[in-house]
């Protein structure tokens, strides 16, 4: 016989996400065990079952913060988020999240209008952008503080869906006691992060929420599926913004090697140079900058993003270099126009650099690469490093023999990199 205080409610599966269900319990003694663990993890007794990893990693974390379980749980109220979204829409997602919501509430009509289910669209700081479902719902949703504007990040409110799984960048459903605030046991809910597809960084979270007496054991399996759709809308529209880029610029050179990329660095179109479909941008590419793939650049802002046009007359544009190294990594800063550009390099390319700042004397390809690669290492492809380092940052290196360029100022320290790549 298994005792109680061995059991772990693991949940279940489905499609590898884990569900707060799954572990052959009838909802109705589910919800008083999770009631008992809740209560003897806050008393600091042996619970008569483990919880899920995921929630006891939430709670502890939600504990040393100090939030009190039962009065805790009330949300912080941000305010206008509209004058929010419109004053900085980068900083809260919120602008490409409310574009799919509509497409997302079409998809769950028939259970938003008339049913227990609420749909819920937040940001990356846990700020509630919009809701959607039937007037019962919703007003349930009002009295816990569940609204537009008010924050349900870990640190406001607790252990729930949409805090949690910004915290764990993993989808999660979170079901009655497994909230650590008592004020919202009486209900389930399954969010999943939804990433910008421009950039790849969580752009805030999708939450599907319900009375925890309606609980469903693939929720989880649906919030995670409305997160991906959200992703291939925002996908298509980003498309839709690189084509349009590309037809309202009508000045791009006829020769010569350029770039035409939105803000985010995706290229909409190029000129005189094979490029991967996304360069890394300085910080501010104003007048010019040192870009992978382009080298030295006149950076002209454009309706949209920016055309990069290489600098005619020069070999390299850059006014002065410099190499820091640090551990297995370097920072080189190239000085352009009284700007200093950073690159961060690492792996392979931050060993040749190093390497070479060793031999002032200069290498050739194949006792670089066997400095670099060992005894089985190529000179082809140390050429292809060298050549692609070359690229990146111009007036870096020489070659026959490769070595750094002259002027090419070496030091080693430790610091924060101030790096844009």
């Amino acid at each position: 016989m298994i005792r109680p205080e061995a059991m772990v409610l693991r949940g279940g599966r489905v499609r590898g996400y884990e569900m707060a269900m799954g572990h052959g319990l009838s909802p109705e003694r589910q919800m008083r065990l999770l009631s008992q663990v809740h209560a003897a993890f806050l008393e600091g007794r042996r619970p008569p079952a483990q919880p899920r990893r995921v929630i006891r990693d939430s709670w502890t974390r939600v504990r040393r913060s100090g939030l009190n379980p039962v009065r805790g749980g009330v949300p912080v109220d941000g305010g206008d988020m509209t004058r929010a979204r419109e004053s900085d829409p980068a900083q809260h997602g919120g602008v490409a999240l409310l574009a799919v919501s509509k497409v997302l509430s079409a998809q769950l009509d028939p259970l938003l209008s008339d049913g227990d289910l609420l749909l819920v669209l937040a940001d990356r700081d846990a700020r509630v952008l919009t809701r959607a479902g039937s007037r019962g719902i919703t007003r349930g949703a009002d009295e816990l503080g569940f609204r537009a504007g008010c924050e349900w990040s870990e640190a406001s409110v607790g252990t729930n869906a949409i805090g949690t799984t910004l915290v764990t960048g993993a989808p999660v459903h979170v079901h009655a006691a497994e909230h650590f605030c008592l004020s919202q046991h009486t209900w389930s809910c399954a969010a999943a992060p939804v990433r910008d597809p421009r950039t790849g960084q969580v752009l805030g979270a999708i939450d599907l929420s319900f009375p925890a007496r309606a609980v469903h054991p693939s929720v989880v399996a649906l919030a995670t599926s409305l997160a991906a759709q959200a992703e291939l809308v925002m996908r298509d529209a980003h498309r839709r913004s690189l084509s349009r880029l590309r037809d309202s610029v009508t000045a791009a050179p006829g020769g010569g090697t350029w770039a035409l990329v939105d803000p985010w660095g995706w290229v909409a179109d190029s000129g005189g140079v094979a490029l991967p479909d996304r360069l890394a941008l300085p910080a501010h590419p104003v007048g010019t900058a040192v870009v992978e793939g382009l080298g030295a650049v006149e950076a002209r802002e454009v309706r949209g993003g920016w055309l990069l046009v290489t600098r005619p007359g020069t070999d390299d544009g850059a006014e002065g270099i410099r190499v820091r190294l640090e551990g297995a990594r370097c920072e080189v800063g190239v000085v352009v126009a009284g700007h200093t550009w950073n690159h961060v390099l690492v792996g392979r390319r931050s060993a040749i650099v190093a390497c070479l700042a060793r031999h002032p004397e200069g290498l050739g390809a194949l006792e670089l690469a066997r400095e670099v690669y060992g005894e089985g290492g190529s000179e082809v492809t140390v050429r292809s490093e060298i050549h692609r380092i070359r690229t990146a940052i111009p007036g870096l290196l020489d070659t026959r023999p490769y070595r750094l360029a002259a002027g090419v100022e070496v030091g080693t320290g430790t610091g924060s990199p101030g790096a844009s790549r």
